[in-house]
């Protein structure tokens, strides 16, 4: 006589009690699964003393399907894209349980533990699933739960979602920041109130994970695209294989530096200098395709040229041009005269938006034009970049500007060819002290910037010993913070 082994409900629920860290809320988290990736734009949830109901509008399940997807051990067919696929959830939602039913379109379902039987019903459009505790004690609070859960997800309105009869409508959400090759966008705001110190992981708007950085301080969200069982571990609580890999290398860079990771990408730049330039020669001068051929030419290596060196560079270009003997005469024409008035002719500024609200520049940022103490800035902070480059024998052209960015003393940032060091006039750690302080500031910063242009992205050790190298020099080759002031005043911006 053959004899069947039975499985009580206990077992299923200690398997889930040793695979999920928070059973609890993954009991949650399936059900949604479920329901979104079967397309449901209503889902409600019943949370009772000893039982739970799911109910949604999706495509439901027919009898084939039911058997092969939840009444199948191992069994799952969930949809290309879908969220959930694993086919390991229903020992949870439905087996460690005392009973459990399923209505699904024209298919009952009554079951205990192993065992169902299939009834009659009415067609209904949708799901249901409810159970019937075993144990009333191993899912208290599952209300709370639920909100929890919902709190850290975010659906983009694709779905209405009810707990006891309440619509949530409190969902995680951040500022687009950047993509991630190979993993997804970041999301990502600079908290107001400290101590938001994780990353929180969506697939599809929902909840899988999330991962402590020490002193992150910002909300940070991770939304992974690619198939969730490619992507992740059976219990969705980690990545499989390579995206594992690129994932801890994003940690790592996060935890080293809070900043870079969810730096936004410059909103704008706006370019003034050579368009200033011509529109200067313009008043006096006819632009020869020629001319402006050599213009065009000399603005790529023009970086750390002055008005008239530009000018003169662009005349050498003429020059040496197979061009007619009066547009030679015109571009040396044009380099007197822009010799004699180059302070009433703008040098390349950049602006970058960044993350600010400005939708155009303020005319009081605006270098030579606006007020006199960003000016005063913009001044000092071209001389100490030169510096610290003299100081440290780099031959690098550049243009100086300014960011607005919200966490941001100042950029380094590289764009067509040209390397742009930008300072935050809005900054106040390099508004405030005596003049002496606030020009060494100035400097300091100006090293710290020279040193990402190296090569040194992150502010780890390498960063550290490589701003020692370049600070010394600076201090003790170059300009005094008087000759700093002195020259600034001069400079042309």
């Amino acid at each position: 006589m053959n004899h069947t082994v039975s499985i009580p409900s206990s077992f299923f629920l200690n398997e889930a009690k040793h695979e999920y860290y928070d059973y609890q809320t993954r009991l949650v988290q399936e059900l949604l699964q479920n329901s979104l990736d079967a397309g449901a734009t209503v889902i409600g949830f019943v949370f009772g003393t000893n039982s739970y109901r799911c109910e949604d509008n999706g495509r439901g399940m027919s009898q084939d399907r039911m058997v092969s997807a939840l009444l199948t051990m191992g069994g799952s067919v969930k949809e290309a894209g879908a969220t959930g696929g694993f086919g390991a959830a229903k020992k949870l939602l439905l087996f460690a349980h005392k009973s459990f039913k399923i209505e699904s379109n024209d298919t009952y379902v009554e079951g205990t533990g192993l065992s169902y039987k299939f009834v009659n019903g009415p067609f209904r459009k949708g799901t249901v699933v409810e159970a019937e505790y075993a144990n009333a004690s191993d899912f208290e609070a599952m209300e709370r739960k639920a909100l929890r859960l919902l709190a850290k997800c975010n659906f983009n309105g694709r779905a209405k979602i009810y707990v006891n009869g309440v619509l949530f409508t409190d969902y995680v959400s951040a500022r687009h920041a950047k993509s991630v090759e190979g993993l997804g966008e970041i999301y990502a705001n600079k908290m107001q109130v400290l101590g938001q110190n994780t990353v929180t992981v969506l697939h599809n708007g929902l909840f899988m994970f999330e991962r402590y950085i020490t002193d992150l301080n910002r909300k940070v969200i991770l939304m992974v695209t690619g198939k969730s069982v490619d992507v992740f571990t059976q219990n969705r609580d980690g990545f499989r294989g390579e995206i594992s890999r690129k994932f801890d290398a994003l940690m790592a860079e996060l935890a080293i530096d809070k900043k870079s990771v969810v730096k936004p990408k410059p909103r704008k730049f706006i370019l003034q200098g050579t368009d200033s330039f011509i529109s200067f020669i313009s008043k006096k001068f006819t632009v020869s395709p020629g001319i402006q051929a050599a213009i065009n030419s000399i603005r790529m290596t023009s970086g750390n040229f002055t008005p008239t060196q530009f000018a003169e560079a662009v005349a050498q270009k003429v020059e040496s041009s197979p061009v007619s003997f009066a547009e030679k005469v015109t571009a040396q024409a044009m380099a007197t005269y822009v010799r004699n008035n180059s302070a009433s002719v703008q040098t390349d500024f950049h602006f970058d938006l960044a993350d600010s609200s400005f939708r155009k520049v303020p005319a009081k940022f605006l270098p030579n034009a606006g007020k006199p103490k960003y000016t005063s800035l913009a001044q000092t902070w071209k001389v100490a970049v030169r510096e610290v480059l003299k100081a440290n024998g780099m031959d690098q052209n550049f243009v100086i500007g300014f960011t607005f960015s919200s966490e941001a003393v100042a950029t380094y940032q590289k764009k067509d060819g040209v390397v742009c060091y930008l300072i935050n006039p809005l900054s106040d750690e390099i508004d405030s002290g005596t003049k002496e302080e606030k020009t060494i500031k100035i400097l300091t910063t100006a090293v710290h910037e020279v040193v990402h242009s190296t090569g040194c992205q992150n502010h780890d050790e390498n960063f550290v010993r490589e701003f020692h190298n370049l600070l010394v020099p600076t201090l003790t080759k170059g300009l005094t913070w008087r000759q700093i002031v002195k020259q600034a005043k001069t400079e042309t911006v």
